[in-house]
């Protein structure tokens, strides 16, 4: 099994019990949901559509006429997400702080995705790996039929395979024959259906992928069937691979703080906690609406079993990073190591790892298993 950070946007099953602040008793958490995020919903719905609707036009044209599609000449009428012009996005961009529910979105966008039957080619950037070159074109291309690989002309194979760490560099890696390797690729894959390309913590993808993913992308154009979502913490900079995108293909889906009727239902999914409103309203006004730190915010209420008085500060602290800290500073070194090990690498799995101590890390809200 692998497992991965807890993310603040979703609710998930787990066993907590206690205590609650200001309210009823706590209830069983309910099963996975994002709350609050309707508008960014349909927004990311649309946008997914939009590509379902490409590419059955596209298919049902190809199948009458006998005719091949490829790298972005196809035809057919196309219904994206207007954006200036009426010109369909290719990509969207989810962008907000740090802690807003961002990577909560990109996941159901992607679970939402491949219900529609796209096939997704996903990675996960991070801080640690940013400066090894090709891991996020490694993680992208995990998934891609062997076939696919197997077929393409031999100066790119052999490119892909020398930078995926499957065959020994006999040269200076070709930049050029890797980027039109993934071009390849991405085509391909396409010709059987619609592909979305999705990249959580895209500025922290290292530069070699992301050149690689610009060259392909610049070359598919908007009746290519691939698509992209990513999100970068930021407010609509341009981030590579997207730079290499006109601006009116590139959909920028904002990801701001959640309401109070949203943050209860977070805290009450998330925690088993139901706040009585002018605990909540402390809550939501400290937190700024952001998510993560709420969720820290009644963590440290719990754990401390502090009650608000009105009129007086949280007796909490006061910053993100110093309530993550606190609550880290509390769990076992056992428990920690499992936390950084998850961390650094996206498909962190528990081989060697103590069964105590991971149920501990479950249980202390800092780890989610995935089966």
């Amino acid at each position: 099994m692998t497992f991965s950070i807890r993310n603040a946007g979703v609710a998930r099953r787990a066993s907590v019990t206690g205590s609650c602040m200001g309210g009823p008793a706590r209830r069983p958490p309910a099963e996975p949901v994002i709350v609050g995020r309707d508008a960014e919903r349909v927004l990311l719905s649309a946008f997914l559509d939009a590509g379902t609707r490409a590419w059955r036009v596209h298919a049902a044209g190809s199948a009458g006429d006998g005719t091949s599609h490829g790298s972005g000449d196809g035809s057919g009428d196309h219904h994206g997400v207007p954006q200036g012009g009426g010109t369909e996005a290719v990509a969207a961009i989810l962008t907000g702080p740090a802690g807003i529910g961002k990577t909560a979105l990109w996941e159901w966008t992607l679970a939402r995705a491949s219900s529609l039957g796209y096939l997704v080619l996903a990675a996960r950037a991070g801080i640690a790996e940013a400066q090894l070159p090709w891991v996020g074109l490694t993680d992208l291309l995990r998934t891609v039929a062997a076939p696919v690989l197997a077929g393409l002309p031999p100066p790119q194979r052999r490119a892909l395979q020398v930078v995926m760490l499957q065959s020994d560099p006999g040269a200076a890696v070709d930049e050029r024959a890797v980027g039109t390797a993934l071009w390849s690729v991405l085509s391909a894959q396409a010709q059987s259906g619609p592909v979305l390309i999705a990249l959580d913590d895209l500025p922290y993808m290292d530069a070699a992928s992301a050149g690689a993913l610009r060259f392909a992308l610049r070359r598919m154009g908007p009746q290519s069937h691939v698509r992209l979502v990513a999100t970068a913490r930021g407010d609509g900079s341009r981030w590579a691979p997207l730079d290499g995108l006109p601006g009116d293909q590139v959909l920028s889906v904002g990801v701001g703080p959640v309401s109070v009727g949203a943050l209860f239902e977070l805290l009450a999914a998330r925690l088993a906690l139901r706040l009585a409103r002018p605990v909540l309203l402390r809550v939501h006004v400290t937190s700024g609406g952001n998510p993560l730190y709420a969720l820290e915010l009644a963590r440290a209420l719990d754990r401390l079993e502090i009650a608000a008085r009105p009129g007086v500060p949280l007796p909490v602290p006061t910053s993100l990073d110093e309530l993550v800290a606190e609550r880290v500073r509390s769990v076992p070194s056992d428990v920690l190591e499992i936390a950084a090990g998850t961390a650094a690498s996206w498909r962190f799995t528990d081989a060697g790892l103590d069964p105590g101590a991971l149920h501990r890390a479950v249980l202390a809200g800092l780890v989610v298993v995935d089966e």
